[in-house]
């Protein structure tokens, strides 16, 4: 995962995005879960349980903004290359409302 999220942020975040403050401090929550592992074996499970302890502490603003990053990354990735050929977070439903820091919990009912 080490490489593929650096690769996106390295090769479309910084020359494609005007605000990279917030993606600069969740990559490394992201890696610091998921270094070691290869990026194709990252599940809905493992997005869960990055972005469910952000929620307990009464941040689902921040939890949405951290499941959009993973989203963003493998969707890049799925077009850009073969490594990621699933989303893990394109099941999970938003986890913050518009306009408001409440939401769900991203579990699909």
């Amino acid at each position: 995962m080490l490489d593929f999220a650096w690769d996106w942020y390295r090769l479309h975040a910084l020359p494609n995005k005007r605000r990279l403050r917030d993606d600069e401090s969740m990559l490394p929550l992201l890696l610091a879960a998921w270094a070691d592992r290869p990026a194709e074996s990252i599940t809905r499970r493992d997005v869960l349980a990055v972005v469910e302890p952000i929620i307990r502490r009464g941040s689902d603003s921040r939890a949405e903004k951290v499941r959009l990053l993973v989203s963003a990354i493998y969707n890049w990735g799925s077009r850009k290359t073969t490594l990621a050929e699933a989303n893990p977070a394109a099941t999970l439903a938003p986890l913050a409302k518009a306009g408001r820091g409440g939401g769900g919990c991203g579990r699909m009912r």
